[in-house]
């Protein structure tokens, strides 16, 4: 794999993460709105929000060792 494909896909899993995320906080919002709210339809945009936390977690892990790998090839060239 390419260096410059591994940081593409780096960035697009923080993206998707982000995007995610962003939903499932909306879903969350919406059900803290209802006149009855339910618990239990808190559940899973709860668990999306984690899993969305997880993405961008990994996501940059991918994007931080792109930048070790091109500061060690910088290293091998000085």
């Amino acid at each position: 794999m390419k260096i410059d494909n591994a940081a593409q896909i780096g960035l697009l899993g923080i993206q998707r993460g982000m995007a995610k995320a962003t939903q499932h906080a909306s879903e969350i919002a919406s059900a803290g709105l209802a006149e009855n709210p339910n618990p239990v339809a808190l559940v899973e945009p709860l668990v999306g929000i984690k899993a969305a936390e997880l993405q961008v977690k990994a996501s940059a892990e991918v994007i931080k060792a792109v930048d070790d790998m091109i500061g060690t090839l910088f290293d091998d060239k000085a």
